[in-house]
């Protein structure tokens, strides 16, 4: 492409009147997805020549391509009566095809269909089977867009019917991918790779490792789907050989970062972090902004998963920033929830609503239902930690309608596991094993982090069922995989239940040991630390020291009025009046009065509410 550049460039400098050479050269960028480039050089044959067709037919498709959708349709009515003037069929068919393309992305579907059936009734004219096979794969993605599976299916098995009678392989390969992803889309992950599977064996045939490529990563997406993450890593391994050998920078960038998040789903962080960075490095060598922008989305998914808030935060901020400047609304939305994530991890929960209220807005406007899916499980997790059970509920109550939608087995995990907490807080211990156990068990079972939070779910529960030893055994077991995976927010959890196991047993002093365990680790990472305090807080009391007590309902009520000053209004008396918030504010002002310290006492009567 460089010597192509070269070349047209050198012919525009010696012939500055020949439209041909912007055209060319607007070609060519448009191959390596360089629109803006390509937009100019169009704008300069136009310049020359404005009635020029096939120059603001490509324009058009440009213009698409920068979701400038309006200005796109401007040009695509220009060529289309150009094309008509001059009684050109096959330009005005074409054109046709990229009205409805135009038309579909802005959701007006009927006006697409019409635009599509105009065009495949023009190629009918002209025998063009293979144009009419082109056009009824646009079609099936409009019905598809419409949420009409069946005709979708329907429409992409006439297209494939006619690719196999005019034997035209690279076609059926194509049109199988689409009935894939038409399966996908809805949550039929077998029939969806079995497609995939057949069109790879067509590209392979084929000799094109391009395609081969881009049908393994598909085949990967589904196994990631399906919660196998040994066999997605397997394809997109295979996909990433594939386009190092042929010099696919952008596609190698892809089939790392892809890699990466299986990685991090997996636990293996360190390995995770060396692909993130070779993606990054190629992504700022070919100055990709949308590319580098999805990096940073991993990247703050990486520092998520290890419990680093701070850093998680900074790089979730980054690619926030490039996806908003760019108006990509699918990838905005999946960011805000990661940012939700965050936030309530520690404890900013008014920004984390928002992050979340934001998210699930932009996932039902694009129809992203996983992400939507997604914001609504951070609400639910949010709710149950401010003690809002209301809130909590009607979040599951919503979520209980996605079940039957196209989700990955994480995200049905998820949902599993929410549902399990909510059990369990309300004393159905039975209920809320019963409700996660599958999540050990089944196709979920490769995301690490989820399989831990299960089963110190299951500890807590087995605990208050009498079943001490098996829930320490469970607890231990889990403390040994968050350190041997880098789950830093996970370890501390952890030891908070083995803290509360060692007082159940009669224990302070090992409780009050694993308690600060768990203050200490937690203290660099940015995550809520007052439930940790408030139980070094009782462990000092049980063993008689007062002011150590104290010392610890101290810090932990500091935090605590910091955190309900972040609390939405009406979300901050729902907070107060959980974990017993007011019970430890009065144990501490009784023992501040005590010694003597009447301003402090009063400050903290009349933060909490203790007048």
């Amino acid at each position: 492409s460089e010597q192509a550049v070269e070349s047209y460039t050198d012919f525009i400098e010696e012939f500055p009147d020949d439209p041909e050479g912007y055209y060319k050269l607007a070609l060519t960028y448009m191959a390596v997805s360089e629109w803006d480039l390509a937009a100019e050089n169009l704008r300069k044959a136009l310049e020359i020549d404005p009635k020029a067709g096939s120059v603001r037919y490509e324009l058009g498709r440009v213009l698409i391509y920068r979701n400038d959708l309006d200005a796109a349709l401007v040009e695509f009515d220009q060529a289309l009566v150009y094309y008509r003037d001059i009684g050109n069929h096959e330009g005005e068919a074409r054109v046709l095809n990229a009205m409805a393309v135009a038309h579909r992305r802005k959701n007006e579907i009927d006006r697409a269909i019409e635009y599509l059936e105009a065009s495949i009734a023009l190629k009918e004219e002209l025998g063009d089977r293979r144009g009419i096979a082109v056009s009824l794969g646009n079609l099936a993605l409009i019905y598809q867009t419409a949420g009409d599976v069946d005709r979708a299916l329907e429409v992409l098995n006439r297209s494939l019917e006619i690719r196999r009678e005019i034997g035209d392989q690279q076609g059926i390969a194509h049109t199988l991918n689409k009935i894939g992803q038409v399966y996908q889309s809805y949550g039929r992950y077998d029939e969806a790779l079995f497609h995939f599977e057949r069109s790879y064996e067509i590209r392979e045939e084929i000799g094109s490792k391009h395609l081969m490529a881009s049908s393994l990563s598909d085949m990967g997406n589904i196994y990631a789907l399906m919660g196998d993450y040994d066999k997605a890593a397997e394809m997109d391994s295979l996909a990433l050989a594939l386009r190092v050998e042929i010099g696919d920078e952008q596609g190698e960038a892809m089939s790392l970062r892809n890699i990466a998040e299986i990685l991090i789903n997996r636990g293996l962080h360190e390995r995770a972090r060396v692909n993130i960075e070779k993606a990054m490095a190629i992504d700022r060598k070919i100055e990709n902004e949308r590319l580098l922008a999805r990096d940073y989305q991993t990247y703050g998914g990486y520092y998520t998963s290890r419990g680093v808030m701070d850093s998680a935060r900074y790089f979730l901020n980054l690619a926030l920033s490039i996806q908003e400047e760019m108006g990509e609304k699918p990838s905005v939305a999946v960011t805000l929830g990661g940012l939700g994530d965050v936030y309530v991890s520690t404890g900013d929960y008014g920004r984390a609503l928002s992050s979340y209220e934001r998210a699930y807005d932009l996932a039902i406007e694009t129809e992203e239902v996983e992400v939507a899916a997604g914001a609504m499980i951070g609400k639910a997790c949010l709710y149950a930690e401010i003690g809002y059970e209301a809130g909590r509920d009607s979040a599951l109550a919503a979520l209980i309608e996605f079940e039957d939608e196209a989700m990955a087995a994480e995200t049905k995990c998820m949902i599993r596991l929410q549902k399990g907490k909510k059990y369990f807080h309300q004393g159905d211990e039975a209920r809320a094993i019963a409700e996660v156990e599958c999540v050990l068990r089944g196709p979920g079972k490769g995301h690490a982090k989820a399989r831990l939070d299960v089963a110190l779910l299951t500890a807590e529960a087995e605990n208050a069922r009498g079943n001490r030893d098996l829930s320490r055994e469970m607890a231990r077991d889990a403390l040994e995989e968050s350190r041997k995976f880098g789950f830093a927010d996970t370890e501390c959890e952890c030891l908070r239940v083995l803290a509360v196991l060692a007082s159940s047993d009669g224990d302070p002093a090992q409780a009050l040991s694993l308690a600060e365990e768990a203050v200490s680790r937690s203290q660099n990472l940015g995550i809520t630390q007052a439930g940790f305090l408030f139980l070094c807080g009782d462990m000092k009391k049980a063993l008689g020291d007062a002011a150590g007590s104290a010392d610890y309902l101290k810090r932990a009520l500091d935090e605590a009025g910091a955190t309900a000053g972040k609390c939405p209004p009406r979300l901050a008396r729902y907070y107060l009046g959980s974990r017993e918030i007011p019970r430890y504010a009065g144990e501490l002002v009784s023992y501040l009065e005590s010694s003597g310290m009447q301003a402090d006492a009063a400050r903290y009567r009349t933060q909490f509410g203790l007048n």
